[in-house]
Parts: structure tokens; C-alpha cells; sequence
């Protein structure tokens, strides 16, 4: 059991402007392959989307948020599973500056 608890998930989190790299919403999903990322993980307006934050998190630190992002400020939302997570719990975080915001 604890092998399993321990094991690492990879997540992200979009963000930039009024949206902190601190926020507690993460995905499973890879933002720089889903093409209309903004529209399909609701994002808000006030999230420029113009940074991405990798890491991980072990397995019995996730909390799914909930099974579908929510829409927001126009956008349909959708992704599947939106992770609630504190920062403080994510492994090993690395930003990487996008030059076209999500």
C-alpha cells in the first residue's frame, strides 16, 4: 500500500497575470497537447495562460476537485478532472515561459 500511495503524478497548472503559480488547480493533462486548452479547462479571464507549471505530486496527495473543469468567463470548460491540490505539495516544480498563452 504504501509503494502505491507514494507514487509520483505528474500535473500542471496554466497561469499568469491574476492567476498565481500558487493556485490550487492542477490537471493531469498536458496543456501543450490539447489544442483550445483555455476554452476546455475554463480558465478565467484574468489568467493570462502565458506560463506552465510541471511537477509532481505522490498519488495519496490528490484531491480531484472536480471530474470536469467548470466553464468560466465564456469558456465551455470540460477537461476531465480538475485536481485540488497546495502548492507546498507539488514535487519539484519547474516553470516554463509560453510564448503563445494558452
Amino acid at each position: 500500500r504504501t509503494a502505491v500511495e507514494n507514487l509520483k503524478i505528474r500535473v500542471y497548472r496554466v497561469y499568469g497575470d491574476g492567476a498565481s503559480m500558487y493556485g490550487k488547480s492542477y490537471s493531469l493533462i498536458n496543456p501543450e497537447y490539447v489544442p483550445f486548452y483555455r476554452n476546455f479547462a475554463g480558465l478565467p479571464n484574468a489568467n493570462s495562460g502565458q506560463y506552465l507549471l510541471k511537477g509532481s505530486v505522490p498519488l495519496k496527495d490528490i484531491s480531484v476537485g472536480r471530474w470536469f473543469a467548470a466553464p468560466l468567463d465564456g469558456n465551455t470548460g470540460g477537461l476531465p478532472i480538475e485536481l485540488y491540490l497546495n502548492f507546498n505539495k507539488v514535487a519539484n516544480p519547474a516553470n516554463v515561459l509560453i510564448k503563445k498563452p494558452f
